[in-house]
């Protein structure tokens, strides 16, 4: 019996929809958007339960990158930020120089990217602005 009640409560607090941030209860999970309030949430749930309207994917950030050329056909050119890599969905021609350090706002997408080789397989960035 203790264990069918637990169970019941664990099942009430996966399925409890969010009516106000005190009493909503979100699932466990990495699926991040971006508020209006410019605030990047865990999942789309837990920005619900805070009443704000959201996007998909973080918010943007300000960040200097070097931009790399994989090698790989399919890859092409992708942009290391502080010591991860990731893919740009576009990056202007301009930019497309190995070694390039660039200044840019950018914001993390919830898609990646894979390249031909076994290890190319990136998460994806919007590029939303690069300063000169």
């Amino acid at each position: 019996m203790i264990k069918f009640s637990i169970y019941i409560l664990v099942l009430t607090l996966l399925l409890c929809s969010c009516y106000s941030s005190q009493d909503c209860v979100c699932p466990d999970y990495f699926s991040p958007v971006c508020g209006d309030n410019g605030k990047t949430y865990p999942n789309p749930c837990s920005a619900d339960c805070d009443g704000v309207t959201h996007y998909d994917g973080e918010c943007p950030v300000l960040g200097i990158g070097e931009v790399q050329y994989t090698g790989d056909t399919i890859c092409g050119f992708i942009i290391r930020i502080f010591q991860e890599d990731y893919k740009p969905k576009e990056l202007d021609e301009i930019y497309l120089q190995d070694g390039l350090i660039i200044s840019l706002r950018y914001r993390k997408l919830n898609e990646y990217f894979t390249c031909e080789n076994p290890y190319g397989h990136y998460r994806q960035i919007e590029i939303l602005e690069v300063f000169d």
